[in-house]
């Protein structure tokens, strides 16, 4: 390795102080057992409640009319538990406390508390929209028996005595609501209850179901928008097609389900955007077979960070990152099956399952998927006729079959002494790839075919003492294997057969391949990752973070068609070490209308390789480089209804193991690749105001500025390609959204719209010529509207329809340089206007429920291009069932 020994050193030392540091202290897992020193002064009974939930960092639920109105509160509780400190404010011993994660609820006893329990209470507490109200209490009124619902609002209470009662249910956010309910001896009775948000405190909940995690990453400092799927996953949209609904996003594809996908945010695209699953690298998870692929079904949310990645990702990343959050399990057993078919042959098949015993320290998550897809839509292309002349015809695709499945397990310990929570998680994934045409679809492919396979797990492990000191470690391991097979010798047409000549002799090529060169390769990438977050709170509104997180990848492989007498490119040794170190400082004022967070990050990359030289024979070749970055970002909340943003970093994005290396065929090696450079700034402004009737209307605006320098691109040298740093551009724009509910949250509305000045600023070189051009094949505005709404009890109480549609409008963009060629010959990608429409029927049934969806996509079966000249499906219908198995 080049790294310098002195810079390794003191990496080393910071890593293990603050790890050791760690591992000095023992804390409780369960928050009612944690201990907590606050003082009261002359505080009523809720303000001293609020203040507790603050400082102790957790969410609290109760009756409002439970609670001692005339009570103060004047004290100091020194190193007390959090139960105690609760029942001497609340002033009543005998009250029952229940913790679910970071929410408590207190339930009040009664003396007319009833012995004779018989029956058993099943239910469901949601808002007016059917949507989840998590984590409420549910109390019966008078006899001190309560509980707190699941993240999906079901609850059960046992041991009921027969008659009416009185059920009452709080949560923070909402209403508080009473019901009357029956109860039948050795009988069991279900319920739907919904509850009303509370005006007053819609500022402190998310009013689109969001979770408290989501509200407070919104409304941090950071660049951040956050893309939740909890509609999407009752639609047939892949999360590609979500994200591309997203202010900002757009997501390329070269044809149907499981082609290869451009992601483009703010301009930058691709490797230039880290991507990332619950905080751990794409690669070192399931889903290797890209991000527009991956089943909504399984995911919970999408974190999309603009320009600025925050540390604790330990990343390099030129234009952002995302961060695809999955399905969280909570106590007890549960989980979710969904199955969509429609056109094109497309069958979707995914399942997500959590078993967490309440009373146990122990836990198990399993999630699966299988998608197939033949993909033969209709395309309009140009044939030969029996003279050799082209005509334009409409064929179908027969050569783009696609192929993908995958499975996890994740077994762990929660709430020991040494941890909060140990995971450890196993998966396997594999898909198979038909290539149907080349890069302008001006070629049909008949046999060239991908594969891939993927395997490997992570350790995680997570401890908190005191809600002060935070520190987690994750380590990871993966295999991938690629596998690529292009020998055939036959010409195929678009109509899937040989081609012929004009005596009806099949046409063969002279050299095998369609790509041009025959392939018949193997190689396998082996990673090793390791990423260690530390963050300590000092005062009221301090905090301090660290990461560190080397990466080491190793590439190996073989190609099947290469001659003895030749070296193979693949056989021999290809390696990258990175290591990615940050230290971040966040302020927080008390009255949180002032955030900042300022960084500095350093980026190191070692390279090891062999080059190939004369006379077959090769020398060893290293290159290290270390490279710095800082960034800070603030918000500003003027008032209740708007708050400003702004950020800044220079950031780094190192070359990858394929760029680096090539692929051993078609694309060489250049280990002197630069890393990329870029400042990225942000500025935006934030607007939220809501309406006696619970109705809501917000807006976004972003300015931002990507200023990017040692572009990596892949040129053409001869009959092969390499990357070069070679260009420099900048992107800016503007990109906005406005959003909002009428009363209840029934009708939905939002439209957002992106517009993107993508320039080369490349003086010499390749693309000098093309000074002030727009880089091609990028659209540089486009917008989506989207809407809903609900009807709810139309045949029964438990059963809601939900109509929505969306709309996509993509602005005509140039396939290459603007600046190149005659205006009337130059060839583009035409104005795009698509539409989708469907509709929702959900049902429950007791403590599960089903929902059946019905949707056109295309609605109009207009041609769609997204990227040179490749035609995407036409009007397509799909059908979706999904059941959730939570109890």
């Amino acid at each position: 390795m080049k790294i310098s020994l002195k810079t390794a050193r003191l990496c080393t030392i910071i890593f293990m102080v603050f790890f050791c540091c760690a591992q000095l202290g023992y804390g409780q897992g369960n928050i009612l057992d944690r201990t907590i020193t606050i003082s009261f002064k002359n505080l009523s009974v809720k303000e001293a409640l609020k203040n507790l939930s603050k400082t102790a960092d957790f969410f609290l639920n109760y009756a409002v009319e439970d609670v001692d109105s005339e009570r103060r509160i004047t004290r100091t509780f020194n190193d007390i538990p959090l139960e105690n400190i609760i029942r001497e404010i609340w002033g009543d011993e005998s009250i029952q406390i229940q913790a679910k994660g970071k929410v408590i609820g207190i339930i009040s006893e009664n003396k007319e508390k009833t012995t004779d329990q018989k029956g058993t209470l099943h239910g469901r507490i949601t808002d007016g929209k059917l949507k989840a109200v998590p984590f409420a209490t549910v109390a019966i009124k008078g006899t001190g028996t309560g509980v707190i619902t699941d993240e999906r609002g079901y609850f059960e209470i046992k041991g009921i005595s027969e008659g009416t009662h009185m059920l009452v249910i709080s949560s923070m956010g909402y209403e508080s609501k009473e019901q009357t309910i029956n109860i039948r001896s050795g009988k069991t009775t279900y319920v739907s209850i919904e509850v009303a948000v509370s005006v007053q405190a819609l500022e402190e909940v998310i009013v689109e179901g969001r979770s408290q995690k989501v509200q407070e990453l919104i409304q941090s400092a950071q660049a951040v928008v956050v893309v939740e799927t909890i509609e999407a996953k009752t639609q047939t949209a892949d999360l590609g097609e979500v994200l591309t609904r997203t202010e900002g996003i757009n997501v390329q594809r070269s044809g149907g389900l499981g082609s290869g996908a451009r992601f483009n945010l703010n301009g930058l695209s691709n490797d230039q955007i880290r991507f990332f699953v619950d905080g751990v690298p794409l690669d070192v998870t399931i889903f290797t077979n890209g991000i527009a692929n991956i089943p909504v079904n399984l995911i919970d949310r999408v974190e999309v960070y603009k320009g600025v990645v925050p540390i604790r990702f330990g990343a390099d990343a030129l234009g952002g990152a995302i961060n695809i959050i999955t399905n969280e399990a909570f106590d007890g057993t549960g989980g979710t099956v969904s199955y969509q078919t429609g056109s094109f042959g497309v069958h979707r098949l995914s399942l997500d399952v959590n078993h967490w015993p309440s009373a146990k320290k122990y836990f198990i998550n399993t999630g699966a998927f299988y998608d197939v897809a033949r993909n033969d839509y209709k395309v309009d292309v140009e044939i030969p006729d029996s003279r050799g002349r082209l005509r334009d015809a409409t064929v179908r695709r027969f050569h783009d079959r696609y192929r993908a499945r995958g499975f996890n397990l994740d077994v762990g310990l929660r709430n020991i002494r040494w941890a909060d929570r140990i995971t450890l998680k196993g998966f396997y994934s594999d898909t198979q790839d038909d290539i149907q045409n080349n890069l302008t679809m001006t070629l049909p492919y008949g046999a060239a075919t991908s594969e891939n396979k993927s395997l490997g797990g992570t350790v995680n492990w997570n401890k908190i003492w005191n809600n002060v000191l935070n520190v987690e470690n994750i380590v990871g391991y993966s295999e991938l294997h690629t596998e690529f097979v292009d020998t055939t010798t036959v010409v195929f047409t678009w109509d899937g057969v040989p081609s012929v000549d004009l005596n009806g002799e099949e046409i063969v090529r002279e050299d095998p391949g369609e790509l041009g060169v025959p392939s018949s390769t193997v190689f396998t990438d082996i990673t090793w990752y390791d990423r260690f977050n530390f963050s300590y709170k000092f005062g009221k509104s301090s905090s301090i973070r660290f990461t560190s997180a080397p990466i080491y990848s190793r590439r190996s492989g073989e190609n099947r068609l290469l001659d003895d007498i030749f070296i193979d490119r693949l056989a021999l040794e290809n390696s990258i070490f990175t290591w990615t170190n940050g230290l971040e400082y966040e302020y927080n004022k008390a009255s949180e209308r002032f955030k900042v967070i300022t960084f500095l990050k350093q980026y190191l990359q070692s390279i090891e390789t062999e080059r190939i030289e004369l006379g077959s024979e090769t020398t060893d070749v290293s290159r290290s480089t270390e490279n710095y970055g800082f960034g800070t970002s603030l918000r500003f909340k003027l008032n209740d209804k708007m708050a400003f943003k702004t950020s800044y970093e220079w950031a780094t994005r190192l070359p990858n193991l394929f760029e680096v290396f090539g692929d051993g065929i078609l694309t060489l090696p250049f280990v002197d690749l630069l890393p990329e450079r870029s400042h990225n700034i942000n500025l935006t402004t934030e607007y939220k105001t809501t309406f006696s009737n619970s109705a809501y209307l917000s807006f976004t605006v972003n300015g931002f500025l990507r200023k990017v320098n040692d572009l990596i691109v892949l040129l053409a040298n001869g009959d092969f390609s390499i990357h070069q740093n070679v260009a420099s551009a900048s992107s800016r724009g503007v990109e906005g959204n406005i959003s909002g509910t009428s009363a209840n949250q029934r009708l939905q509305l939002s439209a957002n719209g992106t517009y993107i000045d993508y320039i080369n600023t490349s003086t010499k070189g390749e693309y000098g010529s093309f000074n002030g051009d727009r880089i091609p094949n990028r659209p540089y505005f486009f917008a989506n509207t989207s809407g809903s709404y609900a009807f709810s009890k139309l045949s029964e109480k438990s059963d809601e329809w939900t109509l929505f549609c969306s709309v996509r409008f993509v602005n005509e963009f140039f396939r290459s340089w603007e600046s190149a060629g005659r205006l009337d010959t130059k060839q583009t990608i035409p104005n795009q206007f698509t539409q989708n429409l469907g509709l929702t029927y959900s049902k429950l049934f007791g403590t599960k429920k089903l929902s059946i969806t019905g949707e056109i996509q295309n609605l109009s079966n207009a041609n769609v291009f997204d990227f040179f000249g490749v035609q995407r499906p036409g009007r397509a219908f799909y059908l979706k069932a999904i059941f959730n198995l939570s109890k």
